[in-house]
């Protein structure tokens, strides 16, 4: 067994509400040299003690959120204390998925199912704790233009590509795919080519038979305007 010592120079964490973006975006990691990526779910406090766990020593640390975490889910004063502590004493980088709540809070075929209320709460933690965020992947800014939001990414954080986002899902190793196992999806969840066709399934106002009550809505409604006139923060 390999015995080096683990260390990574920087942790980041993939943040965002479901359907959001977040296991696309984890994915993506593969494409940048000297980066180990973890491809089941984590928790925070895992990712800031995997040296405890792994023997792996590489220049970057990516994972992706569990259901329960910050920018992710309703979630306590409490938590949310806790959560932006471990950030800020570990020197955790964010890089939090947003999309467009019509698209949200569309019912899929597979996978996690988003009601308006927790896309609104992370809507309100990234605007409360923006100060957090390292870099906001905007979903439907990936969908139109990968490359550029590649290059952006890699700028802020200090990677080096080694592939094309471009060229999803190629550079991706199988093993990526298997964790869909765990969370009742196909193993080809996810695996093919980025486009257009995840956007725009609701252009209506059907979101609305997601919200609890019409106070919801109405700051459901809210939030849909200032995401789609890019007016968050």
């Amino acid at each position: 067994m390999d015995r080096r010592k683990a260390y990574f120079e920087v942790k980041i964490f993939i943040t965002g509400c479901a359907r959001s973006g977040t296991t696309l975006a984890c994915r993506l990691f593969y494409a940048f040299h000297n980066t180990q990526v973890i491809d089941a779910e984590i928790e925070l406090h895992d990712l800031v003690d995997a040296e405890r766990w792994t023997n792996v020593a590489e220049d970057f640390l990516v994972g992706k959120r569990s259901i329960a975490d910050i920018f992710s889910n309703i979630l306590s004063p409490d938590a949310l204390r806790h959560a932006v502590s471990l950030i800020r004493d570990n020197d955790i980088k964010i890089v939090n998925c947003i999309r467009n709540g019509r698209d949200v809070v569309h019912k899929p075929e597979y996978g996690t199912q988003a009601g308006c209320d927790r896309w609104i709460a992370c809507m309100q933690q990234q605007e409360e704790y923006i100060d957090l965020v390292d870099y906001i992947l905007c979903y439907e800014d990936l969908i139109d233009n990968p490359i550029k939001v590649q290059m952006e990414l890699a700028s802020t954080l200090g990677l080096n590509a080694k592939h094309s986002w471009g060229t999803y899902p190629d550079f991706v190793p199988t093993k990526a795919f298997l964790a869909n196992f765990l969370h009742n999806k196909p193993s080809s969840y996810g695996k093919r080519p980025i486009s257009s066709a995840s956007i725009g399934h609701d252009a209506t106002d059907k979101w609305k038979e997601y919200c609890n009550n019409e106070a919801e809505q109405d700051e459901m409604a809210n939030w849909l305007k200032r995401y789609e006139t890019k007016k968050l923060y």
